[in-house]
């Protein structure tokens, strides 16, 4: 008994009131930063208490008790460690069976690979039969991480899914994507032998019958629905423009950041190439919604080989130049308030508006301005741009703000990304 004591005094010593949080329902109210470093401390501590604590409480009632035989010893360090070990017990599995979000996976998948490294030196530690119940019990809560992380991994599509975010008033990336891109890239750089582990569990646990599934599926999924997520969002807009400039924001920003990282070798090319048509169609559907009707005012019908004479051409003039302008005003003052953070991405865009808006306007001033000179007072009043002005005027659209940058996890209402 004394001894017990004392072992359980070195188990204070180590700072495990946390492990009182045994049931899933108290794990779930915890905040996410402490209960990051409960399971910080927990796979820390599981390793000190098998390695090193039960390791030597093994050798020393070995020494004491080696006169009276093995099952005398194994049933001194049996009840010993009972005690001590089931609270961690208690924790492990409390935070298997507790709510499943992202972020948890991660702590999963450092508790499962904690306890791997754990494994062999529990089957030595807790040897004998007397010893059957802490083995049987650790290789249990085993598969239970292993379950749990399983079924987080593969339950991502419908997080994903279920995600509500507020509108986005600028058209920007949403907050999701970049949480759900950055997520991704850091469970595959951080953890590909560990998740690589449990899908040839998973796998063992259905008898071997049909395919792995992989790693590389996992995340081509996810993206899937991150993708369906875009798309679903976009229809809230009820400015058509708007909704193609939030289309390509964010496909962009996902084919993008998946380019630039170890997320590349898991999916194929034509994903990377569906991504990349995908942008390449909303921008062409953003010119045609946002210009269009401005475009359309530079009409030329009636203005050549008109009955109506010279009179009639410069009346349509004025009021085709001057509904273009207030067209114009009304398209910049809309869309000055949407944002594409990607450089070059807004460079493209704006060169593309440029050469097709400046230019019509440029030939349509050459052709037909000269009619309004000479013959109408203050004529340059309703030539309120020139060409170089609409230009200079487009080249202000979409830049964000200074402290905005394109996708950035700042803010974000999914909460627990600064270790991504």
């Amino acid at each position: 008994m004394c001894k017990i004591t004392q072992v359980l005094l070195q188990l204070q010593d180590m700072d495990i009131d946390y492990l009182q949080n045994s049931t899933p329902e108290l794990v779930n109210q915890i905040p996410w930063d402490d209960l990051q470093h409960m399971i910080q401390l927990w796979t820390q501590q599981l390793e000190v208490v098998v390695k090193v604590l039960y390791a030597g409480e093994r050798r020393l009632a070995r020494q004491v008790f080696k006169d009276l035989g093995q099952p005398v010893w194994v049933e001194c360090l049996s009840k010993m460690a009972q005690q001590g070990i089931t609270p961690f017990m208690h924790f492990g599995e409390s935070v298997s069976k507790s709510s499943r979000s992202p972020e948890k996976l991660c702590k999963l998948l450092d508790m499962f690979e904690s306890m791997e490294k754990c494994e062999h030196s529990v089957i030595q530690v807790f040897d004998g039969q007397a010893c059957h119940e802490i083995r049987s019990r650790y290789r249990e809560l085993l598969k239970q991480v292993v379950n749990g992380a399983l079924k987080t991994f593969w339950d991502i599509k419908v997080w994903v899914e279920e995600q509500k975010e507020p509108p986005c008033s600028d058209a920007s990336v949403m907050k999701l994507c970049s949480y759900v891109v950055n997520f991704l890239k850091y469970l595959v750089r951080e953890f590909p032998k560990a998740i690589n582990k449990i899908l040839r569990i998973e796998h063992s646990w259905r008898g071997g019958e049909g395919q792995e599934r992989t790693l590389a599926q996992g995340v081509l999924l996810f993206l899937q629905a991150l993708e369906g997520k875009v798309e679903a969002r976009a229809k809230e807009f009820q400015e058509p423009a708007m909704r193609h400039i939030f289309m390509m924001n964010n496909m962009y920003y996902i084919r993008n950041r998946v380019k630039k990282s170890d997320l590349l070798p898991l999916v194929d090319d034509k994903w990377i190439s569906d991504m990349g048509r995908k942008v390449e169609q909303n921008a062409l559907k953003y010119q045609r919604e946002g210009w269009q009707r401005v475009l359309a005012h530079l009409s030329r019908e009636g203005l050549q080989g008109s009955s109506g004479g010279r009179t009639a051409a410069r009346e349509l003039v004025r009021q085709r130049i001057r509904a273009f302008t207030a067209a114009f005003d009304e398209a910049i003052q809309t869309q000055s308030k949407w944002v594409i953070p990607e450089d070059d991405l807004r460079d493209g865009t704006l060169a593309a508006v440029t050469q097709t808006l400046v230019s019509a306007y440029r030939s349509y001033l050459q052709n037909f301005g000269p009619l309004l000179e000479g013959h109408l007072h203050n004529a340059n009043k309703y030539v309120k741009y020139t060409p170089e002005q609409v230009e200079q005027i487009l080249g202000d659209l979409f830049a964000p703000p200074r402290h905005q940058n394109g996708g950035s996890m700042n803010n974000s209402m999914y909460g627990h990304s600064n270790e991504f």
